[in-house]
This record gives C-alpha cells, structure tokens and sequence, in this order.
C-alpha cells in the first residue's frame, strides 16, 4: 500500500519525507478532510469561529454536524410528507370505488 495521498501532498509542499507506517491502522480520531475556501468565506468563517470561542477545526466540524443532520431529517419529513399524501390519495381512490 502507497502512502495516503494527503501525506504524499504534505511532503511535497513541504519538502519533507514524513514517516508513514503501512501496517499502521487508520487514525481513531477520524478521517481528515482538507477544503478549499475563498478569502471571503474563509474570513467569514474564522469570524464566526472566533466570536463562538472556537477553534476553526472544531466550528467547522460542528457546522458538518448540524448541515448533515438537518439533511437526514429533511429527508426524512419529506419521506413521510410523501407518505401522508399517498395515504390521503389511496383514500380518496377507495372512497371513489365504493361509490
């Protein structure tokens, strides 16, 4: 197995070989993910971190956080407004064929 690509891309832009262990188990503190932000964005962001008295890694997780838990239960209230609406349909078709 070759070195993670994010390590191979840190020793470029440093110019530094980093050790790396291919037996090694994947870190248990998660995977790393690197992003790419405008200056605007970026400013906003450390702004908004900031005022929160946060570090900008643990705002960032914690904006992930709630963005993919208000798209899971968004999913789900659509999934059971569908349901709700098929429910009534299915109704309306039982009432017309019992007349």
């Amino acid at each position: 197995m070759s070195k993670p690509r994010g390590l191979s891309w840190l020793e470029e832009q440093t110019g530094q070989e980093l050790p790396y262990d291919e037996s090694s188990e994947p870190s248990p503190r998660g995977r790393h993910l690197s992003v790419r932000l405008d200056g605007d964005l970026a400013a906003a962001v450390e702004a908004l971190a900031a005022t929160r008295g946060l570090l900008l890694s643990e705002y960032v997780r914690r904006l992930l956080v709630a963005a993919v838990e208000h798209e899971r239960s968004s999913r789900v209230a659509d999934a059971d407004a569908l349901l709700q609406r098929m429910e009534g349909d299915l109704a309306e078709l039982r009432r017309r064929l019992a007349s």
